[in-house]
This record gives C-alpha cells, structure tokens and sequence, in this order.
C-alpha cells in the first residue's frame, strides 16, 4: 500500500533522553515533562526523529496471527504490544474464527483493558454488536445503520474522567460490499499539526476547544453537556490521547480563529491527505486492538440474509 503509518515506540523516546539540560526532566510535581507540551521542543524533536524513521508499513505487516482468543500465547501476546507500542494499533487474525463474545473479555484483559464503558448501547454486558439496528435506543445512531461513520475516535462525548483510552474491534461478519475502515494513529495527526503550526496544538489543548451538546430525548438529559481538549496527555506525559469528531451538527468548536485554523488542516489531513492513513476491510475472525485510533467507515450494503457485525468493545484503560 502506497500511503501508510509510521511507527515508533514512545518508550524509544525516553531511553534515548537524558535527564541533562535539553532531555528528559521532571517538574515540581513529578510528573515528566512530555514530547507533547509545545514548549519541550528538544524532546518533540527526539521523539519526532524516532517516529519518522521507522519503516513504512502494510496491512499485511502488522496482522498477528492468534489460534485462541481465550488463551493466547506469549508470543502473541508480545506481538499484539509491540504493534501497539509501535503506532497504537495491532490487527489480529483467529485462525479458528467460531468464537463467543464473551471470549474478547478474557483476550482484553491480557492487555490490562477491563474497565469497559458501560454505555446505554451496549449489549453483552460492555461488549457491544454494532449492526444494523431498529431497536429505540439504537435507531437513531449511525454505528447501527448501513451509513459511512465520519473520522471520529470513539467515546468523544464521554465525561472527563470516563474516557475511551483503548477499544477492541472484531469482525465476525463483513459486509459483501462496502464497509471498510481508514485508520490514522492519533500521534501522527499531532505531528502533522505541530509541524505545521505549533498554535495549532496550543488551541486544540484548550480545555473548551470541542463541546458536545447534551443529549436529550423527550424532555430528559440522558447524557450532559461534554467539553474538552481534543489532544490530551497522561501517564506521566508519555501518552497521548485524542478526543475528536469530524461530524458537523451537534459539536461546538471553540470560537477563536487558531481553533477553526487547526480542525481545517485536521480534516485536510484526514480527507485529502491521507499520508498517514491505511484502508482495510476486517474479514471475518479479524480483530483491531488500539489506543483508540483515529477511524472512519465506508457505507455498506445492508442485504436481507447477510447482515455485517462487527462487535466492540471500549475501555478506560489504555494499553500501555
């Protein structure tokens, strides 16, 4: 594939750095400062250098394969976190693909993924089967339609302190036609922007730069009014994380003029650019473990006795 992800490992980064005047130093609090703070330009460059100069990859590069979900081996196991520390992704293939619902608990949990997000949609107990759905508190929502999901990361709308920080994906039945996915790791997205324009990264961090309005239906609040940065950071400043939706009713941006100039480069990237993005189609027994990635979704035909599921699950806890 022609246009594909760099990846590193932030870890990489770290190691590399020293403690010495330009490296890695800590503040007041403990807390090491971070690549992703504008003002820590030595470390970003760093940590840009280790990102960029790893090799491109393919879809076929990065599929690890995995004969039971239930029970995976070590090697598996540390082939799945090397995708992922890498560029926060890994794609999995069951070579028995009959498997249980239930069993993607068991497979998350060796990545330190249990706090599943209990939202009103799920089935399964937190391990929701995204379909086409006429059910009343599914109808109206586009995951459970046959229509293209815009870029988003999931769980954009949640609280502050319930945010998706991984989400697990698995094919059990794709679509005849239509359906596939464009993946973009959200670390590039911000090295895209702060190459571009520093303030870009500065107006995205503000703490009101994206609100989601509440969601009321019937005259009651089932979900409150959310704002928030769309790039935050955590684990001592090692992480990052993304809170974005490219939908255009229901969001309110922050109303400044950097705010509006970074999410027009953003969906130029994402729309136009796609440098940084690669395209599957999960086939059945197929799965996308991420530190919730950047992500979107062609439409698919609906067919009568071939209904596409996909079931999901999203955590608050990333893998780290």
């Amino acid at each position: 594939m022609k246009d594909a992800l760099k990846i590193t490992d932030n870890s990489a980064v770290y190691k590399t750095l020293s403690k010495s005047e330009g490296g890695l130093s800590c503040t007041d609090n403990g807390l090491y400062e971070s690549p992703f703070l504008v003002k820590n330009k030595i470390i970003y460059s760093t940590w840009r250098l280790v990102k960029l100069a790893q090799q491109s990859v393919n879809f076929e590069n990065i599929v690890v394969k995995i004969k039971n979900l239930s029970r995976i081996t070590l090697a598996e196991k540390t082939a799945l976190l090397e995708c992922c520390g890498k560029y926060n992704m890994a794609i999995y293939q069951l070579e028995n693909t009959d498997f249980a619902p239930e069993s993607l608990k068991i497979f998350a949990k060796n990545f330190g993924l249990e706090r599943l997000d209990q939202h009103f949609c799920n089935d399964n107990k937190g391990i929701t089967a995204l379909q086409v759905s006429k059910q009343n508190n599914k109808g109206g929502f586009i995951p459970y339609s046959d229509k293209a999901l815009n870029w988003h990361t999931d769980g954009y709308y949640n609280q502050k302190d319930q945010q998706v920080y991984a989400v697990l994906l698995h094919c059990d039945t794709p679509a005849r036609e239509g359906g596939e996915n464009w993946l973009m790791d959200h670390e590039m997205a911000y090295l895209r922007l702060r190459d571009e324009n520093p303030a870009y990264i500065e107006a995205l961090m503000n703490e009101d730069a994206m609100t989601i309005p509440a969601h009321i239906e019937n005259g009651k609040i089932l979900r409150s009014q959310q704002a928030g940065p769309v790039f935050s950071i955590y684990n001592q400043g090692r992480n990052l994380h993304m809170r974005y939706s490219q939908r255009k009713k229901n969001i309110i941006w922050r109303d400044d003029p950097m705010t509006k100039e970074a999410v027009g480069y953003l969906n130029t990237l994402l729309n136009e650019t796609k440098q940084d993005a690669l395209q599957i189609k999960l086939r059945k027994g197929q799965g996308i473990l991420c530190n919730n990635v950047l992500h979107n979704r062609n439409a698919f035909k609906q067919e009568k006795h071939h209904s596409r599921l996909i079931y999901r699950g999203r955590f608050f806890d990333p893998i780290l």
